[in-house]
C-alpha cells in the first residue's frame, strides 16, 4: 500500500443543494445554492420549516418536514415515520441526501404538492411511495447515487428523475401524466408482473445525448407500449432482459433491446468527496467504490461556485472494482485564505467526462481545530485528540482504511473545549500504513489522515 503524507484536516465544508426545475422534460437542474453542512441540529421528533442537517449515525422515530423545511442527510440515518407536508413554489418541503450520506425511510410516504427528495448518496425506501403531484419529484441526482425501492411506487402525476442507479424491487404504477425521466443512468425493474400496455408517452423522457447511456434491466413478460419510448431519440435508451426466464417486450419503439442482462453504464462510483483547511492550504479527499475506463480526475476550484478553473490533474485507475482513496493538497495562495468551491471532473480514456457535486469550503481554520497526536503513530501506541474552543458534547470516531472500509468505531466521553482525549484506551494495534480518521462532534466533522509506522 502506498503510504500517503499526512496533512491535518479541518473539515469545515458545505455541499450545494440543487433545486430541480419543475420542468423535467430534459431532466435539467436549476442553478444551485449553498447551504452549510455543519453545526447539525436535526433530532427525532422535529417539525421543521427551516434548514436542518444530520451528520451522525442513528434513528429518528418520527420526523416532519413542512413548507420551507429542508433536512440534509450527511451521515447515516433511519427514519421510522416520516411526514412531508405540502409546500409552495418558493418554499418546498425537501430532503437532500448528500454524497456519502445514507438515508433509510421505513414508513409509507406520500409526496404531495411541491415536495422534493434529492439523492446524491444512498437512499432506501422500505415503505410504499406515492408521488401525487407534478410539482413533486424524487431525483437520483448524480452518477454515484443509488436509490432502492423495496415497496410499491405509485405516480399519479408525479415525477422520478434518474441520473444514477435506481433499483425497483416491487411493482410501479404509472398513469397517463406521470414521468420517469432518465439521463446517463442505470435502472433495474425487478417486479415480476407484466408492464402495462397503456403507459403514456411521457413515461420515459431522455435528456442526454450519448448512445445507450440510459440502461434499463427489466423483469417482466409483455407489453411495453410504443408511447413509452416514442419521445426518445433512437439508440439513446437500451432495454435489457433481466434474466433468462424473462420474455422480451412486445414493443420498445425507439429504444434498443438486448436479450441479455446489461451492466450499469456509470463509469465511476464516487462515495466520498470532502475538503478541509489548515493554515498551510486545503486538503481534498475523495473515494471511489469502482472505476470503469477512468483516465483521470481534474480538480477544479472557484470563488463563486459558477466559474471554475483547473487546479490539479490526478491519474485514475482505469477499470477496477477495488475501492480507491485519492488526496490532493492545494496550497495555492490565490484561494488558500478565501472561501472556495471545489468540484471533480472525471474523464474517461475516450474523452467523455462528467462532474461531481460541488462542495464549499469556508477555510475557517482558526475556528475549527482538532489535532491528533502522535502522528505518525508507532504500532501499539495510544492515540490522542485535542479539541479547540468550538467543539463540545459527545463525539464519535470512525477509523477507515484507504479503501473506505470501516475498521472500528469509538465513542468519546462528553468532550469539552480545549480538552485532550484518548481515541482508544491502549495499544492501537494497526498494521503499518495510512488510515482515515473521521471525528464527528455536534458542531463539526473532521477528517484526519493517520500514518502508522
Amino acid at each position: 500500500m502506498k503510504k500517503l503524507i499526512y496533512k491535518i484536516l479541518f473539515c469545515t465544508y458545505l455541499i450545494l443543494v440543487i433545486n430541480v426545475s419543475s420542468v423535467f422534460a430534459q431532466c435539467t437542474p436549476a442553478s444551485p445554492g449553498a447551504t452549510a453542512c455543519s453545526g447539525c441540529t436535526a433530532a427525532s421528533g422535529d417539525v421543521i420549516t427551516t434548514t436542518r442537517c444530520y451528520s451522525g449515525s442513528g434513528t429518528f422515530a418520527t420526523y416532519t418536514i413542512n413548507a420551507g423545511g429542508l433536512l440534509r442527510v450527511c451521515g447515516t440515518l433511519t427514519i421510522t415515520s416520516l411526514s412531508m407536508g405540502t409546500g409552495t413554489s418558493g418554499n418546498l418541503s425537501q430532503i437532500v441526501v448528500e454524497s456519502g450520506g445514507i438515508l433509510t425511510i421505513t414508513s409509507a410516504l406520500t409526496m404531495n404538492d411541491y415536495v422534493r427528495i434529492t439523492n446524491r448518496g444512498t437512499l432506501t425506501m422500505n415503505g410504499i411511495l406515492t408521488i401525487g403531484n407534478s410539482n413533486s419529484a424524487l431525483v437520483t441526482d448524480i452518477s454515484s447515487a443509488r436509490t432502492t425501492f423495496n415497496a410499491s411506487v405509485s405516480l399519479s402525476t408525479g415525477v422520478i428523475v434518474n441520473r444514477g442507479s435506481s433499483i425497483f424491487n416491487s411493482a410501479v404504477t404509472f398513469n397517463g401524466t406521470s414521468t420517469y425521466c432518465v439521463e446517463k443512468s442505470y435502472t433495474e425493474w425487478n417486479q415480476v408482473a407484466a408492464w402495462s400496455a397503456t403507459l403514456a408517452g411521457n413515461f420515459i423522457i431522455y435528456g442526454g445525448s450519448g448512445t445507450n447511456d440510459a440502461v434499463i434491466n427489466f423483469k417482466g413478460t409483455n407489453s411495453i407500449s410504443a408511447g413509452a419510448f416514442s419521445s426518445v431519440a433512437a439508440n439513446k435508451v437500451k432495454l435489457c432482459r433481466n434474466g433468462s426466464g424473462d420474455n422480451p417486450p412486445s414493443n420498445y419503439a425507439n429504444a434498443t433491446y438486448s436479450t441479455t442482462s446489461c451492466a450499469t453504464p456509470v463509469p465511476v462510483v464516487l462515495t466520498k468527496f470532502n475538503a478541509s483547511s489548515d493554515v498551510n492550504g486545503n486538503n481534498i479527499i475523495w473515494q471511489t467504490a469502482q472505476e470503469f475506463n477512468n483516465s483521470h480526475f481534474e480538480l477544479e476550484a472557484s470563488r463563486d461556485g459558477i466559474n471554475f478553473e483547473k487546479v490539479a490533474e490526478i491519474k485514475g485507475n482505469g477499470t477496477t472494482n477495488t475501492p480507491t482513496t485519492y488526496m490532493h493538497f492545494d496550497a495555492n495562495n490565490q484561494i488558500k485564505y478565501h472561501p472556495v468551491y471545489y468540484r471533480l471532473k472525471q474523464v474517461d480514456f475516450d474523452g467523455k467526462f462528467e462532474y461531481s457535486n460541488i462542495i464549499y469550503l469556508s477555510n475557517s481554520h482558526e475556528n475549527a481545530s482538532v489535532t491528533i497526536f502522535p502522528n505518525p503513530l508507532d504500532e501499539g501506541t495510544t492515540l490522542y485528540a485535542t479539541f479547540g474552543a468550538q467543539d463540545a458534547g459527545f463525539a464519535k470516531v470512525n477509523l477507515y482504511d484507504l479503501s473506505g472500509k470501516l475498521i472500528n468505531s469509538y465513542s468519546l466521553e462528553e468532550i469539552k473545549p480545549n480538552g485532550i482525549y484518548e481515541i482508544e484506551d491502549k495499544n492501537m494495534l494497526l498494521p503499518k500504513g495510512s488510515y482515515i480518521l473521521e471525528i464527528i462532534t455536534p458542531q463539526n466533522v473532521y477528517n484526519k489522515v493517520l500514518d502508522v509506522k
